[in-house]
């Protein structure tokens, strides 16, 4: 007897053990969905929470970018995570399953705002039609209540008056007497999405062209938005001494545009990107980084003239950089968006002007933005671009003068 009894509680040991283990792995399992819940939820949050920072900062005037379906997946998780991670209670289980409920019909209902029932019941309309076209039937318009109204087949109750001349039930002659559809049963067309690649270092000019080449937008209007458009949240310097107001900030990089679109929304948008991405330098370290840009290549020279510039500034020497003369004659200089050019000359072109031109000559990537805020410290007072394809640095001018001698100048940088 006391055998059996030892084999029996040796079993049940055994099953407690094996159901003990299985406990401990479930609740981790749970532990660890919970963890990843909550990880998930954090980001969503954070992402949310920036859509709502660039709105308010950047693009007061757009729509809120709200997301019923995001909050709702955002919540779920949330609950999701409370409920695996803290929850002991059976009844604070039971409100935190509610809740989640809640928030997910909530996403439900913001999906649902997204669908677009009047194309669903102008694609059921459509088939009533077919079907009463196939049975002999006159089909009805869509959105008519009374089928007599916009059929396009009710005659005239005078017979006397001549038939109406409304161009939406008056067939065409050329078209076998079938009338045109009215201006309310046509749709728009869809809108054509572009994309367009803005390099780093490219001017305002050489911006609103390709907008323009690739149909988005005119030079023209693209000018007019951009000299005129006030910033809400940081400063762009408006002067009558500036070309182009937007020249610097208009940030270099790949975006989508439509065909035909509003120049007030492609000038907000890379304005925002600039915003995002710049990190917010000053006018100053703007125009700088814009002349670097064109007089250098790699990241490495780009510091190195960048600390020229910054000698030469210091030592109260003009910048004499090629690439401000450049950007007035192929930039300013008979620029059919601008009045008055003659006078820009003396502020762009740094042979001409002390310090720094009036604006900046380029849009600078953020390889050139940097280099202005870091430059490599040196004597240095002078460089070229060679030939060679090199750049040159030198301390004295005739130390600049026998190295131009030997390797030659090439402006093309």
């Amino acid at each position: 007897m006391s055998k059996i009894q030892n084999e029996n509680e040796e079993m049940n040991r055994y099953l407690q053990n094996h159901y003990d283990i299985q406990g401990q792995r479930r609740r981790k399992l749970l532990k660890i969905i919970g963890w990843v819940s909550l990880v998930i939820a954090a980001i969503l949050s954070v992402w949310e929470i920036e859509s709502f920072v660039i709105h308010f900062l950047f693009d007061k005037n757009g729509e809120l970018p709200l997301s019923y379906t995001l909050n709702a997946i955002i919540l779920g998780l949330s609950a999701l995570s409370i409920f695996l991670l803290i929850s002991k209670k059976k009844t604070l289980k039971v409100l935190l399953i509610t809740f989640a409920v809640l928030f997910s019909v909530n996403g439900a209902i913001g999906i649902a705002k997204n669908i677009d029932f009047s194309k669903m019941n102008a694609d059921k309309t459509e088939k009533q039609n077919n079907e009463k076209k196939e049975k002999g039937e006159t089909p009805a318009t869509s959105g008519s209540k009374d089928p007599k109204e916009g059929s396009g087949t009710e005659t005239n109750p005078n017979p006397s008056a001549p038939p109406s001349s409304n161009p939406a039930t008056t067939p065409d002659p050329n078209s076998g007497g079938t009338p045109s559809p009215s201006t309310e049963q046509q749709t728009p067309p869809p809108k054509v999405e572009v994309s367009i690649s803005i390099p780093e270092g490219f001017t305002f000019k050489q911006i609103a062209e390709r907008l323009e080449a690739k149909g988005v937008v005119t030079k023209a209007a693209f000018y007019t938005v951009a000299q005129t458009y006030k910033v809400q949240s940081f400063t762009i310097p408006s002067s009558a001494n500036r070309a182009f107001n937007l020249e610097g900030y208009l940030f270099p990089d790949t975006y989508k545009f439509y065909k035909d679109d509003d120049p007030t929304a492609i000038v907000k948008k890379m304005l925002i990107n600039y915003a995002n991405k710049s990190g917010m330098p000053s006018d100053e370290t703007i125009i700088l980084a814009s002349i670097i840009e064109k007089e250098a290549r790699t990241t490495e020279n780009m510091k190195l003239v960048a600390g020229v510039f910054k000698n030469r500034l210091a030592k109260g020497m003009k910048l004499e950089a090629d690439s401000t003369r450049e950007y007035v004659n192929k930039n300013i200089t008979s620029n059919a968006l601008l009045s008055d050019t003659g006078k820009f000359a003396a502020l762009y072109n740094t042979y001409k002007c002390n310090g720094l031109p009036s604006g900046p000559i380029s849009n600078p990537s953020t390889r050139a933005i940097q280099a202005a805020l870091n430059p490599t410290p040196s004597e240095y007072l002078y460089f070229f671009f060679g030939k060679d394809d090199q750049n040159h640095y030198s301390k004295t001018l005739e130390e600049h003068n026998a190295q131009m001698q030997q390797f030659g100048v090439k402006f093309a940088n």
